[in-house]
């Protein structure tokens, strides 16, 4: 028979191994906890073709970034390193201190459509669709709609909320970070957008301004993989935008207008609920980007009933060879007669085409 000692003895062995397991028990589902909560942090969603993924996810202060992949045979290659998502109005942020209430299901886009010009008639609109929905810490509502094509990437910022006032939209905190020597082909920004398209490994300039006009196309580095950023869908509703890259030559924010004569606000005035334009990336080889339709796929579209008036064709162009040719009278006679015998449909009578001299005044 067993002493009382040896009986207590064995209780606690029996006492401690049953701590230990529990500890370990613990420990194991504390780990597996942490293990879950990164991979729901970190969304993924798809092309239809598989081909291009992108990946969403929050830092430590509860900031959105997102991350765009490539398939390149079995791998996948970064298209687009991890990149900020965001954007402020007047009266609230939604750039950090976000919380993620949901994430829809997959969402197939799938229509198709006509154009009456372009780079094709018939036209397919196929993608992959998730809604990220999130509050700030006011508890106001954003909602990211993220689109994977087979041909590249779009997303949205939708306010879904409703006001009756006007609410001042300042800006984003998207950018797109591409690592260093990325070879890029971006025109500065100016408002006529009749730039060069400089090639640059550096993404500095000598301007005051870093900014930069859409499109701006790269290559991936050392893969055959381009980009072309842009934006479609730009409406009334909301505003085009530009790049900056002051901060960082190789991080392009995209940067609202400012104030200017007649609007004394930053980017957008408008009641909720509101929707930016869409953010579009479009990935693949040089000819996949040439022959890509993704900036109409997404756009909204045409509401006319009638277009049978519509008829594209030849023009006469006279601001190419003669700068402010567009106010000459004569020019613009020689240009007429030049469409007359080649048989065009169209003259283009350009900007300042109102201030007419040298003999004659189309006005009238």
């Amino acid at each position: 028979m067993r002493s009382n000692s040896d009986n207590e003895l064995l209780c606690y062995h029996e006492v401690s191994g049953w701590r230990d397991t529990m500890k370990q028990y613990w420990l194991f589902a504390m780990l597996a906890l942490v293990l879950n909560t990164s991979i729901l942090s970190a969304q993924e969603i798809v092309s239809p073709d598989k081909n291009i993924k992108v990946v969403v996810s929050e830092n430590d202060a509860d900031q959105v970034f997102f991350q765009i992949l490539y398939k390149k045979g079995s791998e996948y290659a970064v298209v687009l390193p991890t990149s900020p998502l965001g954007i402020s109005r007047n009266d609230q942020q939604f750039v950090d201190n976000l919380t993620l209430i949901s994430v829809s299901s997959e969402r197939e886009i799938h229509d198709r459509y006509e154009m009456i010009c372009g780079k094709r008639r018939e036209c397919e609109n196929r993608g992959t669709e998730k809604v990220f929905s999130y509050k700030n810490l006011s508890d106001q509502p954003l909602d990211i709609v993220i689109r994977v094509y087979n041909d590249g990437v779009a997303f949205r910022y939708v306010f879904p909320n409703h006001t009756d006032s006007s609410v001042n939209i300042t800006s984003e905190a998207t950018a797109y970070v591409l690592p260093e020597n990325t070879y890029r082909w971006i025109q500065p920004y100016s408002i006529a957008y009749e730039d060069f398209f400089p090639f640059s490994t550096t993404g500095k300039s000598t301007a005051k301004k870093k900014e930069w006009g859409f499109p701006a196309l790269f290559k991936v580095n050392d893969e055959p993989i381009w980009a072309l950023i842009s934006e479609a869908d730009v409406t009334e509703n909301n505003c085009a935008a530009r790049l900056n890259n002051q901060k960082n030559p190789n991080e392009y924010s995209v940067a609202y207008p400012p104030p200017r004569k007649g609007f004394p606000h930053d980017g957008v005035l408008c009641s909720l609920p509101w929707n930016s334009q869409w953010h579009v990336l479009i990935i693949g080889t040089l000819s996949d980007i040439v022959e890509s339709t993704l900036i109409t796929d997404v756009s909204e579209p045409n509401t006319l009933k009638e277009t049978d008036w519509i008829q594209p064709g030849p023009v006469a162009w006279i601001y190419w060879a003669n700068n402010h040719g567009s106010k000459d009278y004569k020019k613009v006679v020689d240009y007429i007669d030049l469409a007359a015998q080649m048989h065009w449909p169209y003259v283009l009578i350009d900007w300042e085409w109102d201030q007419m001299s040298n003999g004659g005044n189309i006005i009238d």
